[in-house]
């Protein structure tokens, strides 16, 4: 639905060894928590001599082995559609490729589409690649691609973005797609892994990435796919697969038995690594908000939440308890295009001007008691807020806390709830508070329906046809209009204040210092632009 060694002891015992391996969906890994040090491990590393695998070593950085590790779990699959297991999902970007791939940028990149049109946003035609060569040696054909997003419509990941797909077919080597209702943003949701036709409930099934999983000698690795197009600038011949329990991983890493860690330290699992290793972000679609019961009480008001929404210290929640994060105040990842600083420049009150627009609220301290009331149908009512938060996540509490003291310095009665998941559901559905600090992944074309939509799976109480227009307008934009169709949605989003966006998370992907270079991982693909990567041990 996420590292080097030289750490002295002391820093080791201080480490925490809770691990949470993040890519298309957030999944902790088991056992997590605080661990003493294990004891000392075992490295299931194959002997240099028993394969043709001689990389460099250099005087600076010695390692544990010369080979180049990822962890792996024997007992889950390497099927991108059904695997649940964090460790093995990262690897899918090694194996697959789709029609497209989102870069940096949440823009989608054609891979295995050649090229694509669409007049309307509802029909779709895309033109695949010749000569794409599928693991087994076959080629790649329209049939295949059909049969991939066929597949993935049913079953794992990519059935609820997907799930705007009336018809898939091939015509003349053509693969058309046909949706029920327009998104000329299409294409950034079509990174959904192609494979052979047939194979979608393998265990393993046939890809057309740069690697492909192998067995030798009882050893496990991704090795280099020779008919792969970019075979030549692959920086490595094979990725050797190892297996550790969790409470083994932060050794492992360390003395360079495993020589990459993905990790998300907004989850309730994280690693937390010494700066002796060499640290990449990656960011992502996971967006903190603030939700607000908009249909009755004081947040019934939307100038009451907007003076809500600007007293947050967004910054200080990202440096302090959510350092891997960035702060944002519209609902799409600053790195894109789509966030519009123009508009963001203008979303809050500024802090010298509060105290008037709680004047233009009614809301003061009118019976000089040190809490805030406000006017409603001629009387001052007191009142108090209740915000909920999900108490299984440590941080997500923390910044609820953080934002509740931060109100309450200003004279709001805040009386936070830190909920079990159960409660807390029950309690959104039925509409019981004032405030709710929510989470959610964004799909990479920024589509707010289900979020915010009047008929959205995730929108809790709001209800607004306008909006709905909006987000209408925003999806089926071309190029020539997306930009203002996206400004309209913002600034009425910015003044009617039905979510409060806080953050977006990022990934934080470890590796030992100087060896691997010209790496840019992305939420979809840690080993995005794998030709481009250089490793040198």
């Amino acid at each position: 639905m996420t590292v080097r060694k030289g750490i002295n002891l002391q820093i080791k015992k201080m480490l925490r060894l809770s691990i949470a391996l993040c890519l298309a969906v957030t999944v902790s890994l088991p056992g997590c928590g605080l661990y003493d040090l294990p004891d000392e491990i075992d490295d299931p590393s194959p002997s240099i001599e028993d394969f043709a695998v001689e990389p460099k070593q250099t005087q600076t950085n010695k390692r544990g082995d010369e080979i180049f590790s990822l962890v792996y779990d024997t007992g889950a699959s390497l099927n991108p559609l059904t695997c649940a297991d964090s460790s093995n999902t990262v690897l899918m970007g090694l194996m697959f490729e789709g029609l497209f791939y989102i870069d940096e940028e949440f823009t989608a990149q054609p891979l295995l589409c050649r090229s694509w049109t669409s007049l309307d946003g509802l029909n779709f035609i895309f033109e695949i690649r010749n000569g794409i060569i599928f693991h087994d040696g076959t080629d790649m054909t329209a049939d295949d691609v059909v049969y991939s997003v066929n597949h993935a419509r049913t079953i794992g990941p990519y059935v609820n973005r997907l799930s705007c797909v009336s018809d898939v077919f091939s015509e003349n080597g053509l693969v058309k797609i046909v949706l029920s209702k327009p998104n000329m943003q299409f294409p950034a949701l079509l990174d959904i892994p192609v494979m052979k036709s047939g194979t979608g409930d393998d265990t393993i099934p046939v890809g057309t990435g740069p690697y492909t999983y192998t067995e030798a000698a009882d050893y496990r690795f991704l090795s280099a796919f020779t008919q792969y197009r970019d075979y030549t600038k692959l920086p490595i011949q094979r990725f050797y697969l190892k297996e550790y329990e969790t409470e083994d991983l932060i050794q492992a890493f360390e003395k360079s038995y495993i020589d990459l860690v993905v990790t998300n330290t907004s989850e309730p699992g994280f690693v937390q690594f010494s700066e002796e290793f060499e640290k990449r972000l990656a960011a992502t679609t996971e967006m903190h908000f603030l939700g607000f019961n908009n249909k009755q009480g004081y947040c019934a008001s939307a100038l009451r939440r907007l003076i809500l929404s600007s007293l947050i210290d967004r910054d200080s929640l990202t440096t302090t308890l959510l350092p891997d994060t960035v702060p944002v105040v519209l609902p799409v990842n600053p790195l894109s295009p789509l966030y519009l600083m123009e508009v963001a420049d203008t979303a809050l009150i500024k802090p010298e001007s509060i105290n008037d627009f709680m004047i233009s609220a009614f809301v003061e301290d009118f019976d000089h008691d040190e809490e805030l009331e406000y006017i409603s149908n001629n009387q001052v009512t007191d009142f108090a807020l209740d915000m909920i938060v999900n108490r299984e996540n440590n941080k997500k509490v923390s910044a609820a806390r953080q934002i509740a003291e931060t109100w309450k310095s200003k004279g709001y009665n805040i009386i936070l709830h830190e909920m079990s998941w159960d409660a807390y559901q029950t309690a959104l559905n039925a509409g019981q508070y004032d405030i709710f600090y929510g989470e959610v992944k964004l799909t990479c074309d920024f589509d707010l329906s289900e979020l915010l939509g009047t008929s959205g799976t995730a929108n809790f109480g709001v209800s607004d046809s306008e909006l709905d227009s909006l987000i209408y307008a925003f999806n089926s934009s071309g190029k020539e209009t997306r930009l203002e169709a996206t400004k309209d949605l913002f600034v009425y989003l910015c003044d009617n204040v039905y979510i409060a966006p806080l953050l977006f998370e990022k990934l934080a992907v470890f590796t030992h210092r100087g060896v691997v270079s010209n790496m840019i991982p992305t939420q979809q693909n840690i080993y995005h632009r794998i030709k481009d990567w250089h490793i040198e041990f």
